[in-house]
């Protein structure tokens, strides 16, 4: 049996409840036309249906509380433990700016990450991504445009790993779909505000479809025109770590909503954990400015080889290594040489055919990225 809400059934609730209820402010799930959560979820945020028509419905034993929902029109289930409702249309949630995907695919392939490859991609322009189970992929552009991604379904014991290392946005032309076992920016280490804008400017619908069933995706979604799908519903619980803000939401059975921000490891962070993490973000840029003028390369475009040089008054005694790879992550050639000095010169690239390339540069905890022009 559901528990059916609307805004006209709502006169009938005493002035004393009126206040008792939540007041929404800002929501973890804001969505325009509908909001569906299957069995078994657990919502730690508050949710909102935008219109006049729109209607946000739980199932059984779902739990939204203490937080809220305000809608035009709730149903929840009787076992549903969903207390804080308020009868209204959300229209006080957050609008953030969309970022529309904008690439130029003029000269791009689609990639397949093959199954248990390990992947660097440095690119920012992609059409369609396949990554198959098992794979390690690491996405290192600062801004990224992706026709279409899709990941395969893998196994509990060798999930498939994708992290986004540099970037905020991730804008989407077509749709999205993450297979199960998928463990998206699991890496403590890496930032938790990337955001993925699904849509372009031609306002068709898309769609970003997470299959559920033990999927770890940490990063907030934008879907102006289309639905978010979370097809829970297997043994384990699917885990959303973020914001959603669209159309329309709607999820399967055993999924966990968790807002960024408010996360309970995140409230046990005390004031001298940030002032670590403040000094440890100051001291890596500084590292990174140190490491951009001890470390060149000449000439850059080059017809033959690059020559490498590094100068470091640290550099006695360590291990420099260099790898090259294409735009698709490609390793296309690896050199490491012991240094007793405090600068070394190497040369790489000879056999490279025209193009462009990314150069890895590591020696002890220093590393740095280098692109490089084949003509």
């Amino acid at each position: 049996m559901k528990k059916k809400l609307t805004a006209k059934l709502f006169t009938i609730f005493s002035f004393a409840t009126l206040f008792t209820l939540f007041s929404c402010s800002s929501y973890l799930i804001y969505s325009e036309k509908e909001a569906k959560f299957g069995k078994n979820n657990i919502i730690e945020g508050d949710v909102g249906v935008k219109s006049i028509k729109g209607k946000a419905e739980f199932d059984k034993n779902t739990i939204l509380n203490p937080f809220a929902v305000k809608a035009a029109k709730v149903e929840a289930h009787q076992t549903a433990m969903v207390n804080n409702i308020t009868l209204e249309i959300a229209d006080d949630g957050y609008e953030n700016t969309f970022y529309p995907y904008n690439g130029n695919t003029t000269g791009v392939s689609d990639i397949t990450i093959q199954e248990n490859e390990t992947v660097n991609l440095f690119q920012t322009e992609f059409k369609k991504i396949t990554i198959k189970k098992g794979a390690n992929v690491t996405f290192l552009g600062n801004v990224i445009n992706i026709v279409e991604l899709v990941t395969e379904d893998a196994t509990l014991d060798a999930p498939t790993i994708i992290n986004i290392d540099l970037a905020d946005k991730v804008k989407i032309k077509k749709k999205v779909v993450i297979g199960k076992f998928n463990l998206i920016n699991k890496n403590d280490n890496l930032e938790s505000n990337v955001t993925f804008y699904c849509g372009d400017e031609d306002n068709d619908n898309e769609k970003f479809t997470i299959k559920g069933d033990s999927v770890y995706f940490r990063a907030n979604i934008m879907v102006p025109h289309g639905k978010l799908s979370v097809k829970g519903g297997g043994p384990f619980y699917t885990e959303i770590v973020g914001w959603f803000e669209g159309e329309k939401v709607e999820t399967g059975d055993r999924v966990i909503w968790r807002d960024p921000y408010n996360e309970a490891q995140n409230r046990k962070k005390s004031k001298s954990q940030k002032s670590k993490q403040q000094k440890a973000e100051v001291q890596n840029l500084k590292t990174t400015n140190l490491i951009t003028k001890v470390i060149s390369v000449f000439p850059n475009p080059s017809v033959a080889a690059f020559t490498f040089q590094i100068n470091d008054p640290n550099l006695d005694n360590q291990t420099i290594q260099i790898k090259i790879f294409d735009t698709q992550g490609k390793l296309m050639e690896a050199i490491s040489n012991t240094t007793t000095s405090k600068s070394i010169t190497f040369k790489a690239g000879a056999t490279l055919i025209a193009g462009t390339y990314f150069a890895e540069v590591i020696y002890g905890e220093n590393k740095k990225i280098l692109k490089l022009i084949k003509k």
